[in-house]
């Protein structure tokens, strides 16, 4: 770093020769702005691009891509990776990416090295190796991101040794985390976090705090890349819509995937007829307003669940000036819903798996019902169906046993909260 405060040898304290007068003459907000700027340390400017990276349901990378490249026009492609997507944006963009409806979690990157894995086979070099980079990374447009993301009035510089205290109150809160993937690591997580955490401290001087902290930086690992990421979304951007949860609620990020598969057009109708607390439903309603919704469920708790949660929503967009959500909630046997015949554009649903609610033996008789009353209620040639379940073997018999009456034109094997399951697109054939 260039020196801009004259000879380093030279033993004068920078202040008092700043030619504006003594350190007793300066104000205090002049004697920090000042020692800042002999020490090179400034507010970090606007960047003309960041990258940012999110997290994405595991099978729903396409979906998700497919998504911010639609909605952000970013700079360049955008990257896929398992469970994640990579992107970059103009900087004024950034504030848009909090409005992605496909994504989990949402961080600036700010650093990447591939092709560390000679390090990493000792303990001791990994982390003398993790100790040394806060050093040498340049922050600024980390930094410069996490601040306008958060709109934060906090102070992102470096802050000097022995420093005033107010210099410090002014600063972020920060704790250091630890994501790995890979084998053959010769440590672990915490010890990654805790040496990096420790190294971030002695060069930001910035005050530690593992649960009241306002920046995160974390370490991701995966083989033998090494990443260096800013959290920008401390929690995850799919837990909305749903206020009043049930024992088998769908994270809104699955839903959104699902009803984008889906391809809905302006003026269809679009139904879920096993809704749960209505999670698709709700989120259908919310983007795709242009159709109209219709949903239920047999179950006693379901439908006033998911009334409970549209209400709570029309409140929130009455209060935002936002129209009331179209959508009509029913309670219903999805073997027997009570709508005439060829009403319905486009169908999304979730199957019971059989493991918190219902069984793997009912379901062998259950899909096969459900789905032929699906196709008498979806218009032939133009009706359309996205099921998400995680009992695969009944639902690959099931279609085996509608195949004159619905077609699998995709499938795509995702992981819902560690349980390897799938959602198939199934197409309406001609024959009523």
């Amino acid at each position: 770093m260039e020196d801009t405060c004259g000879d380093e040898n030279e033993q004068v304290d920078p202040i008092v020769n700043t030619g504006t007068g003594t350190l007793e003459e300066l104000p205090k907000a002049s004697i920090i702005s000042d020692y800042h700027h002999c020490l090179g340390i400034v507010d970090p400017p606007a960047p003309t691009t960041v990258t940012v990276e999110a997290t994405v349901v595991t099978g729903f990378e396409v979906i998700a891509s497919e998504e911010c490249q639609a909605f952000l026009n970013p700079t360049s492609p955008v990257t896929r990776f398992r469970g994640r997507i990579v992107f970059e944006i103009e900087s004024e963009k950034l504030k848009l990416c909090g409005r992605l409806r496909s994504v989990d979690n949402l961080f600036v990157r700010v650093s990447r090295e591939t092709g560390v894995k000679c390090i990493f086979e000792s303990k001791e070099s990994a982390l003398s190796y993790i100790a040394g980079l806060p050093s040498t990374i340049n922050w600024s447009n980390g930094l410069w991101a996490w601040k306008h993301f958060h709109e934060s009035g906090l102070d992102v510089s470096r802050i000097p040794t022995n420093t005033d205290t107010d210099l410090v109150s002014k600063a972020p809160r920060f704790r250091a985390s630890c994501n790995r993937v890979g084998q053959g690591h010769s440590f672990q997580s915490g010890e990654i976090a805790s040496c990096f955490g420790g190294a971030c401290q002695d060069y930001f001087g910035w005050q530690v705090s593992m649960k009241e902290y306002h920046v995160n930086f974390i370490v991701n690992i995966v083989d033998d890349i090494i990443g260096i990421l800013i959290e920008l979304t401390r929690e995850s951007i799919s837990k909305r819509n749903v206020s009043h949860y049930g024992p088998t609620s769908l994270r809104s990020s699955y839903a959104y995937c699902m009803l984008r598969l889906a391809a809905i057009q302006p003026g269809e109708v679009v139904l879920d007829p096993m809704c749960g607390g209505g999670s698709i439903s709700l989120e259908a309603a919310i983007s795709w307003p242009q159709a109209f919704h219709i949903c239920g469920d047999n179950h006693e708790r379901a439908a006033p669940r998911t009334l409970n949660n549209l209400r709570a929503l029309d409140q929130s967009r009455a209060r935002t000036g936002d129209n009331q959500l179209l959508l009509e909630v029913c309670m219903w046997d999805a073997t027997r819903p009570c709508l005439r015949e060829g009403l319905v554009d486009c169908i999304v649903t979730d199957f019971p798996f059989g493991k918190k609610c219902g069984s793997k033996g009912n379901n062998r008789f259950l899909y096969p019902r459900v789905l032929k009353e699906m196709a008498a209620l979806t218009h032939p040639i133009r009706g359309r169906a996205v099921i998400l379940t995680q009992d695969r073997a009944n639902m690959v018999k099931a279609i085996v046993s509608v195949k004159y009456l619905w077609r699998q034109r995709r499938f795509i094997k995702i992981n819902i909260g560690g349980l390897e399951g799938g959602v198939y697109l199934l197409t309406r054939t001609s024959i009523v």
